[in-house]
């Protein structure tokens, strides 16, 4: 059997996902790697996994999933995975060698294993029936439909792949360093420095003949016995040839080096130094022609958070899927071409402009006839089409080497020693395209503002700083633009001094004509109050037309990082007036990225990619966006069209509780901040609360549903904690007297209580007169419906994005309609209260271990709060169907809250639960149509273990008949579904990662085709569908008429 073999078995040969030939370079991120996996590895071809929705460009990325390659022994094969492990682009390496099929995890490699023995996961004999019973998971069908996820997903891993591994290692080797007296700076000089020399070697670029004619002998430089005077020289030269330094070494002093760690570090390097053995480094595993350029931006940045400086500046280092996700945005939109500008007004150490350089070159390598470009153009494209700019010195000398490395990769050699490159000399960026501003982006005086181009930069793009300027506290570049935000507080309003959305403004002042922006930005920017400025006149006075929300992935795409990400793109207004009639935004969720298929692991990793899924893209008016309110992204993120209904009429209904407060005068704070007489603020004595009682909130985690405090939550102050701020401290005291109620931080509960006591910061107390004790123990009633935690959650500003902490502000949004209540019915809440309230207690009180001596059990609240909800929902008006809304997204959305895959959301559905949804959807296609017989739909629904299709039928004659669900599990049935499945599918390719909602439309019969995942079967789901379906349908028949 031999590699068309195997491709045929694995149905490879004939799919449109299988890149081979000519097809490795139509895709320009990916390209060159291809290109060397081709000339190192034997690369046939990848699989990969891509979008095909042309009228969503989000939806059109591509992700390598498999190589293909053929070994000429089993040894070749076991180097092919240290190499494509290095290249760190592909999950999995498929390789065929003399005696068998090998399968390997790319994103895992262990020399040390690999020393005593091959690290395949995978051997199967080359025979037909080995291949099919053994690698059924890498059919195109098994990839194309997730199954081999499913298998497989557990050797993508995270921290296993060279990047994380080599910033392990170096920083190990920097403990080493400064434990034998090298201060930090100067370890990660060194380091960076020989990573550096590394890239040089490895790609032939620092060659024996450099050696050579340089008069260096290449072991004083990389082994063991290098000298402090070879490594010099080196140094010395690369500086003059390459145009610029990197890592600056102190040759005297104390930061200087000595023999003994220039000869571990470059021992080390070479894998054969004894002595850090221990450390398992195991050096020789890295292969820097392999490991991508953007690696030493990686390798930088991370050293400099090391050092806390960068963490100061707002700097992050952005992943390569990350910066491709833009730039691919970006490209859809206007294609990266040969005579267009690129700038990054931050651009840190570099990894945009180099994947920029990258694409052009590839795009201009691919229309040349000799399929290759001269040092010459290499250099004009990048001297002519790269800019840069940043306050880091060394991060801009990073950024231009990693230029000059990308320029070198395509000459042949790269050393550039050949007669015909005798007149070539290497560009010096500094000051031409790379700028270093000491005042940054915002310094109207530096040498960029006056050699930037006139006719402006096509393309803007990168990850400015995200910082709140404290004008007593300013570091480098800062001056500058705090002065920028006051001069331009009018016309460009940024909040709270966020010095990113300072970027985001300037940006638009440096574009072309038809110029683009893509920059990531804090998400917070979308959602904060502080911020409803800013948005107002950023979507009224630009043209944006994409917003991404990264906010459910924030733990996922940067390491440490704690605020979420939003990916902004736009462009500024034409003058003929022409701009988007949509925003299309989305907010990806973890549960629809492939960390998904790991859910049954403890400990997910970072994302390795971002996938777009076509049933999580929203779009959002420009006019709704300009107001400024942040509601419409909230419900792009979290809610539908139908939550948006439901909130604005009950927004007009009833009054919010800032005004319900204000007419029955109603006190609302957060708690008393307590201190100690000897703390650092000026602090004043409180006689009233000492030996008074406070609430400790502590006591009651892992409590739901509490209606009263228990003895235990009430703790005594004493003398020296009845301190409070001198100024405003004493202000929270007024909540603390009864009656009054307290309202959870994070809305778990809200408690009536007729004592006095402390409210704990953070918390918020309402408080009232003796003769609102009714009306208290009503509002606390309503404050702990299932309608009340919906509204603050979908209102609130942070929770659901950043901080599950809605504030008193979120709070007093929500709409009150108790003044509707008549004196029964106030009485009639007041007395349920009562009820849920000695609930409460008795379940505290009550023995938590099982009991078998016959004692009353703890009582069950669950039907107590069924009443709840029922009162609060009829006072409200609000129907079944909305109930639907309300209760799903709490018991199942919010829980993929932070991005976590919550079972009760990715577990399959059952049958009952798909026969409801079918009972919804078919309800409420009936009911919109105006006729005198409702039942004019047939609703058929088949599931196998995998999928379900939804067959809805619109038959000329009605009625219909009731909705259908069908297991294939007969004969029949299942000659149907595979029939089903075969002609709607076989057109839509890898429909399952990019459209969970698929929709097929044939005359009058429509497919929904749906995975079993729970979240796509829950009633509010199916009511969706059905708003979708009939507005799809009424836009075919206008489009018709």
């Amino acid at each position: 059997m031999n590699m068309q073999d195997l491709l045929n078995c694995l149905e490879y040969s004939e799919s449109s996902y299988y890149l081979t030939g000519s097809r490795l370079n139509a895709h320009p991120a990916y390209s060159h790697a291809f290109r060397l996996a081709k000339e190192k590895c034997g690369l046939d071809g990848v699989y990969t996994l891509q979008g095909n929705d042309s009228n969503i460009p989000l939806c059109q990325n591509l992700l390598p999933i498999i190589y293909v390659c053929k070994a000429n022994s089993e040894a070749d094969a076991a180097e092919f995975h240290k190499l494509v492990w290095n290249q760190n682009i592909v999950p999995f390496l498929l390789v065929e060698t003399p005696k068998t099929f090998r399968l390997y995890p790319s994103f895992n490699y262990n020399p040390r294993v690999a020393e005593k023995k091959d690290q395949s996961i995978l051997v199967v004999a080359k025979t037909a029936n080995a291949v099919l019973s053994n690698l059924s998971e890498l059919k195109a069908s098994a990839i194309d439909s997730g199954a081999i996820w499913q298998k497989w997903s557990e050797v993508v891993t995270q921290e296993k792949r060279v990047d994380t591994k080599l910033l392990k290692s170096l920083k190990s080797l920097s403990d080493w360093l400064q434990k034998h007296n090298l201060p930090r700076n100067a370890a990660h000089a060194l380091i960076g420095k020989y990573v550096f020399l590394h890239y040089l070697k490895d790609r032939d670029i620092l060659s024996d003949r450099k050696f050579s004619q340089w008069k260096i002998e290449k072991n004083t430089v990389f082994s063991r016995n290098a000298t402090l005077v070879g490594f010099l020289n080196v140094i010395e030269r690369l500086d003059d040839w390459l145009n610029g330094t990197l890592f600056p070494i102190s040759e005297e002093g104390i930061g200087s080096p000595s023999l003994e760690h220039i000869q571990m570090v470059a021992g080390t390097f070479a894998g054969d130094d004894p002595k850090t053995r221990q450390m398992h480094l195991d050096f020789k595993a890295y292969d820097f022609q392999q490991i991508p350029i953007e690696t030493l931006s990686m390798v930088y940045q991370q050293f400099l958070h090391a050092e806390g400086k960068g963490r100061g500046q707002g700097a992050y280092y952005t992943p390569i899927h990350l910066v491709n996700f833009i730039l691919d945005e970006l490209d859809a939109k206007v294609p990266l071409r040969k005579g267009m500008r690129v700038c990054d007004p931050a651009c840190g150490s570099g990894a945009f402009l180099v994947r920029c350089y990258r694409r052009l070159i590839e795009r201009e390598v691919e229309q040349s006839p000799e399929k290759h470009l001269s040092p010459f153009d290499l250099r004009e494209l990048l001297t002519n089409h790269i800019y840069g700019i940043d306050v880091d010195e060394d991060a801009c000398g990073v950024t231009e080497l990693s230029l000059t490395l990308t320029l070198l990769d395509y000459v042949d050699p790269p050393d550039l020693e050949k007669p015909a490159y005798s007149n070539f000399v290497l560009p010096s960026l500094r000051d031409q395209n790379i700028f270093c501003c000491e005042e940054g982006f915002f310094d109207p005086k530096s040498i960029w503002q006056i050699e930037k181009p006139k006719e402006g930069y096509d393309w803007i793009i990168g990850n400015p700083p995200w910082k709140q300027l404290n004008p007593k506290k300013l570091e480098k570049g800062d001056k500058a633009a705090l002065a920028w935000i006051k001069r331009n507080k009018n016309r460009f309003p940024v909040s709270g001094n966020q010095l990113a959305e300072a970027f985001a403004w300037e940006a638009s002042q440096h574009l072309s004509e038809q110029g683009l922006v893509g920059l990531l930005l804090p998400a917070g920017t979308l959602f904060k109050t502080n911020a409803e400025k800013f948005r107002k006149s950023f979507f009224s006075t630009l043209n944006v037309w994409c917003v991404v929300n990264f906010a459910n992935l924030r733990h996922l795409l940067f390491q440490g990082a704690k605020n979420p990400a939003a990916a902004f793109f736009y462009s500024c207004l034409q003058k003929n007036g022409d701009s988007v009639s949509r925003i299309i935004t989305y907010a990806p969720f973890a549960v629809n990225q492939l960390a998904r298929y790991e859910a049954n692991r403890r400990k997910r990793g970072m994302l390795w990619t971002v996938i777009v899924n076509a049933n999580e893209i929203r779009e959002i008016l420009p006019a709704e966006a300009a107001t400024g309110s942040s509601q419409p992204w909230k419900l792009a993120m979290w809610g539908s069209s139908r939550d948006r209904f439901l909130l604005n009429s009950l927004d007009r209904r009833f009054p919010p509780l800032s005004e319900f407060k204000k007419k029955h005068g109603l006190k609302i704070h957060p708690g008393l901040e307590l201190r100690t007489k000897e703390t650092d603020e000026p602090v004043e004595y409180l006689p009233e609360i000492e030996g008074k009682k406070e609430l400790d909130i502590t006591v009651l985690s892992g409590y739901d549903d509490i209606f009263a405090f228990p003895e235990q939550a009430l703790r005594r102050i004493d003398s020296d904690r009845a301190w409070v701020r001198k100024r405003g401290g004493k202000i929270p005291l007024q909540i603390c007297y009864p009656p009054h109620i307290i309202v959870h931080a994070a809305r778990k509960f809200a408690v009536f209580s007729n004592e006095f006591f402390v409210v704990p910061p953070r918390q918020i107390g309402i408080a009232g007169k003796t003769s609102q004790v009714d009306l208290l123990k009503a509002l606390a009633l309503y404050l702990n419906s299932d309608f009340a935690v919906y509204q603050q959650f979908l209102s609130s500003t942070f929770w659901g994005i950043e901080r599950d902490r809605p504030d008193k502000t979120d709070l007093e949004k929500l709409p009150i309609p108790l003044d509707n209540l008549s004196d029964k019915g106030l009485s009639d809440w007041a007395r349920l209260y009562d009820e849920l309230a000695e609930a409460s207690l008795k379940y505290f009180s009550a023995p938590k271990e099982p009991l078998f001596d016959g004692s009353e059990k703890p009582p069950d609240p669950s039907r107590l709060k069924e009443q709840l909800n029922d009162f609060v929902y009829t006072l409200l008006g609000i129907n079944r169907t909305e109930r639907w809304v309300i209760e799903d997204l709490l018991l199942i959305r919010k829980k993929l809250n932070e991005g976590k895959l919550a079972r009760e959301a990715i577990n399959p559905a059952n049958k009952d639960e798909i026969n409801r949804y079918a009972k919804v959807l078919k309800a409420e296609l009936d009911n919109f149509l105006d006729a005198d017989v409702k039942d004019q739909h047939r609703v058929t629904v088949f599931y196998d273990h995998e999928l379900a299709i939804v067959k809805v039928e619109h038959p000329h004659t009605p009625p219909a008949g009731p909705a259908i669900t069908l297991k294939v599990e007969d004969q029949k049935t299942k000659a149907e579904f595979e029939k089903l499945r075969s002609n709607l599918l076989s057109k839509q390719g890898q429909w399952i990662y990019f459209n969970h909602n698929l929709k097929i439309y044939e005359g009058r019969t429509t497919y929904f085709v749906k995975p079993r995942q729970r979240l796509c079967w829950l009633k509010s789901q199916a009511l969706l569908d059905a708003d979708e379906f009939i507005a799809e349908k009424l836009t075919f028949s206008g489009a018709n008429s």
